[in-house]
């Protein structure tokens, strides 16, 4: 069994290259940390009233800029690229975001579960 210094030790390979054409290269796509994960999620939510809805404004810019890194795994856009970065091909980055969901387990069902969470 791992202890804990060996969990919080582990480094692990935490990004994926996808070759993106349209932009005549590749980007890394990264696995989210808890934090982040939590952020991310915490960040699409929106509350009117009583009810709470997920905030579709960027949302594709949102995870593609927390997930797309450098080599060492550090993000190349903070928070506030998500504008520019939401300017982009929208079919590009649907593609980095489907890939950036499957790599951190964001199915469309966990999708939903976050919505009526």
């Amino acid at each position: 069994m791992l202890t804990k210094e060996q969990i919080l030790d582990s480094k692990g390979k935490n990004f994926f290259e996808m070759v993106v054409p349209e932009w005549e290269g590749s980007v890394n796509v990264k696995i989210m940390s808890g934090r982040e994960r939590d952020k991310f999620e915490q960040d699409i939510m929106e509350r009117k009233g009583k009810e709470i809805t997920v905030n579709m404004e960027n949302y594709r810019a949102r995870l593609c800029a927390i997930c797309i890194c450098d080599e060492e795994g550090r993000r190349i856009f903070n928070d506030k690229d998500v504008a520019l970065l939401g300017e982009k091909e929208g079919n590009v980055l649907d593609r980095i975001f489907k890939f950036a969901q499957k790599v951190n387990g964001l199915s469309e069902k966990e999708t939903e579960e976050i919505e009526k969470n």
